[in-house]
């Protein structure tokens, strides 16, 4: 693989562009290791580099900071790779995000090649649904238990073609005791925004449905407020940055049930001329 590859602007996760660059460094030096690479980088421990590259965890910050600078990224590298990062970790729960990211960058807009399948798979609520509960303390790998467990909102058909695309993608695999998270639903290019409206459609259907659960099982909060909007992308960046901290803090595996988290923030004004 060429220098040219591996260029972290022809790369739409970050993951795969840090197992590339390892696999070619080890490749000019057959004693390359994670131990090798954590120590370069200035990490304590090796399982710091591995839960990364093996997707058990995201890059934070200061791990960030210290890969741009081991990589020697111009300005427009590290903005790249600091966004693929912030995709990855909000994607799973919302990939109405990654369309605003990918509005937002525009290397990102560069980027060219996503399938129907794969388009079908991030905008399909179901997805990221079935991709958490398989790490649900009773998760069962039966299509049909799977279909039941989300409300029967979905057939069994349905749930074996999503975990079998999500298998072929690398989101999820199989193992001894069924199935478990691998990768992260991302897309590698730009979104046409009508299967982002149809996603955010199911969803508000989804929570009107809610309403009717017990008061102690569900949450519904608004707020009506005058704002200046010239700190739009502030606030929008605020919004993203509380969706990402929620879940870092309260995810769990295993967990006992899967919830959703809905935010919608939009202007009820317009000017007049």
């Amino acid at each position: 693989m060429d220098q040219k590859e591996i260029n972290i602007l022809n790369y739409s996760d970050y993951r795969e562009f840090l197992k590339d660059k390892f696999e070619e460094k080890k490749s000019q030096s057959g004693n390359w290791s994670y131990g090798m690479w954590a120590k370069q980088l200035g990490l304590n421990s090796v399982s710091a580099v591995t839960m990364i590259i093996n997707g058990q965890r995201h890059a934070g910050k200061g791990i960030i900071d210290k890969l741009c600078k081991y990589y020697n990224f111009n300005e427009k590298e590290e903005r790249y790779f600091r966004e693929l990062v912030k995709i990855q970790k909000s994607a799973k729960d919302d990939p109405s995000y990654v369309v605003l990211m990918l509005e937002q960058s525009q290397e990102i807009k560069d980027l060219k090649g996503i399938t129907e399948d794969k388009i079908d798979l991030i905008f399909n609520w179901a997805s990221y649904a079935l991709r958490e509960m398989t790490q649900l303390k009773d998760f069962k790998n039966d299509p049909e238990w799977m279909a039941q467990r989300l409300k029967s909102k979905i057939t069994p058909e349905l749930a074996l073609k999503i975990v079998e695309q999500m298998k072929k993608e690398g989101v999820i695999e199989e193992t001894e005791n069924g199935l478990a998270p691998l990768g992260t639903i991302v897309p590698k290019t730009e979104i046409n925004r009508t299967h982002a409206r149809q996603y955010h459609h199911d969803l508000l259907e989804s929570s009107k449905d809610a309403f009717e659960l017990p008061i102690d099982q569900r949450a519904f909060h608004a707020s009506t407020l005058t704002v200046d909007k010239t700190q739009l992308a502030q606030m929008k960046e605020f919004i993203r940055d509380f969706q990402i901290k929620f879940s870092e803090k309260f995810e769990v595996n295993p967990g006992d049930e899967v919830f959703q988290l809905n935010l919608q923030f939009f202007p009820l004004t317009k000017k007049i001329d």
